[in-house]
């Protein structure tokens, strides 16, 4: 356990840190040679002067006076000269330090009820003086601590200001403020793991419910073959708390954790609740939270922080044989992409800090294949998500862009209509949704919706007023032109209206039957251009 000086109700006078500065020569002396702004000295003249006025300079481009007092309000060195014509040399010099006050620095650690310890982490002062009560105070070095006891329960606050040796006590009085202490409790465990961050170089990770950045902490680790030992002591500012470098037998079958609440003041301590853990390999990986997903603009990766070494990412394309470095990070992270419809597999190898590769894995997204069948129909294939989440999935489909169609994926091959509905430009995406409310997204793939104008398969132009026209059914406008060629390539007929079709006739003589050829070409609700061929047979019976 950390040993600790405990100092009560010690008080200071300021005359014990006072000593006056003198000059160069001993003609003068300042009543401080250090000090914050506003720093005032004042000068004493220790030897007698001549017929001459004796003048100062101040140094900080003020002008000569015969004044012995002068206040500095800007931070910095300066230097005092006495000038004397009756003496010999005739310049004197005094040089004074002004400084910025700065808040003190410490850590503070309550004890159970109504006591306080103080611990000086400050470099920049010589000391910091705590004022505990008005009456109450102590001065701490670098490295030293006090406690106080305060009489009753409540809400405290005390002060802090710097000190500097030989200098004026001038700086800032800092005040803070403390709750008190009601019960000294240990902090529950909510989630354990222990990693192998290099080759036999174990880290503990402790995500805790509740704690006191201000109480002391201990934790323990325990196992058969090791016994138990004390892994960590001391305040617990982040959550989870990493304890790197413990001594770890990783062929136990278990592994148990208790964190104790220690009281500075009195070295009392509450006991924690012991949590045992199995010894997986799963948990003594780095990939514990590891899953691939498609987003905005890219494909984000989430894996554990690693407190030494390097995760080395590797990608490929679905096409590649290979994995490429693609780069290195100590945490989750996204790589961007110049196009989200592209597939692509990850790689990730833990490099320990002992640069040799402790752990590999391999990890995608949700996969989505397209191939078209016909106009606007795709026959559609699902590659699964690799990851180490282990809860139940559900995986849906949207497709669409001014309105969007989501429908549930129930087979990991399916087709694909697409509706005007949905817009003419419209892209698809797949998701898998997991129990634990992680989503993670496919690729995304562009479709054109193509419109499909309905051209009859035969006409009958024999004047029985019925199917005598080739008419063009489905144009989403009525801005289109169309065009008849014989079987040879011939053309017989175009016009830009396409109501209400072509009569079968040329140059006033019905054509005779046969198979013919028709192009029309229209735009769709876009305005862009679209053509569409195909034949049809003109029959006279």
């Amino acid at each position: 356990m950390r040993e600790h000086l405990y100092v009560f109700l010690l008080v200071f006078s300021n005359s014990l840190l006072f000593a006056q500065a003198v000059s160069k020569e001993g003609r003068f002396s300042a009543d401080f040679g250090r000090g914050c702004v506003p720093l005032r000295v004042n000068i004493t003249e220790l030897t007698p002067s001549g017929t001459a006025n004796r003048l100062y300079f101040y140094g900080d481009r003020s002008s000569e006076t015969t004044s012995t007092s002068h206040v500095y309000v800007l931070p910095g060195t300066y230097q005092i000269v006495q000038i004397d014509s009756d003496l010999t040399p005739q310049t004197d010099t005094l040089t004074i330090e002004v400084f910025e006050p700065t808040e003190t620095q410490f850590s503070l650690e309550k004890c159970n009820l109504n006591g306080v310890t103080v611990t000086s982490e400050d470099q920049t002062y010589d000391m910091i003086r705590v004022y505990f009560t008005p009456t109450d105070s102590v001065t701490l070095q670098f490295g030293e601590q006090a406690s106080f006891v305060y009489p009753t329960i409540a809400t405290r606050t005390f002060q802090t200001k710097g000190i500097y040796t030989d200098g004026k006590e001038n700086c800032t009085l800092f005040t803070h403020q403390v709750d008190p202490l009601i019960g000294l409790t240990s902090p529950g465990l909510v989630n354990v793991t222990v990693k192998e961050t290099c080759r036999d170089f174990f880290t503990l990770s402790l995500e805790l419910d509740a704690f006191d950045s201000l109480i002391l902490y201990q934790v323990e680790l325990e196992q058969n073959s090791l016994g138990s030992s004390m892994v960590f002591e001391g305040n617990i500012q982040d959550n989870p708390l990493t304890i790197p470098g413990i001594n770890f037998d990783r062929t136990e079958p278990e592994y148990c954790i208790k964190i104790n609440a220690i009281d500075v003041c009195s070295g009392g301590r509450t006991e924690g609740i012991p949590r045992c853990e199995p010894i997986t390999e799963f948990s003594l990986t780095p990939f514990s939270n590891l899953y691939s997903s498609y987003t905005g603009n890219g494909i984000f990766i989430n894996l554990d922080s690693i407190g030494s070494g390097n995760l080395l990412v590797y990608r490929k394309l679905d096409s590649d044989p290979d994995f490429q470095l693609r780069t290195s990070v100590q945490n989750a992270f996204s790589d961007p992409l110049g196009t989200l419809s592209r597939k692509y597999f990850y790689r990730i190898d833990y490099l320990d800090s002992c640069n040799e590769v402790l752990y590999s894995i391999e990890t995608n997204p949700p996969l989505i294949d397209s191939d078209q069948i016909r106009e606007n129909t795709y026959a559609l294939s699902l590659t699964d998500p690799v990851n180490v989440i282990s809860e139940n999935s559900q995986s849906f489909y949207e497709v669409g862009n001014v309105s969007t169609t989501t429908e549930p994926i129930t087979s990991s091959e399916f087709m694909l209509e697409l509706s005007l509905t949905n817009g003419t430009r419209q892209f698809l995406q797949a998701r898998v949704e997991y129990e634990n409310n992680i989503t993670v997204f496919s690729n995304q793939i562009p479709y054109r919706f193509t419109p499909v104008v309905q051209v009859p398969k035969a006409f009958t132009p024999n004047g029985d007023q019925l199917n005598d026209t080739l008419e063009f059914f489905g144009l989403p406008s009525e801005t289109a032109f169309t065009k008849i060629y014989t079987r040879w390539g011939q053309l017989i007929y175009s016009s830009s209206e396409p109501s209400p079709g072509w009569d079968g006739f040329i140059n006033g003589n019905l054509a005779p039957e046969g198979t013919y050829l028709y192009e029309i070409i229209f735009e769709d609700s876009d305005g862009e251009r679209v053509t569409q061929k195909g034949t049809f047979a003109l029959l006279k019976k």
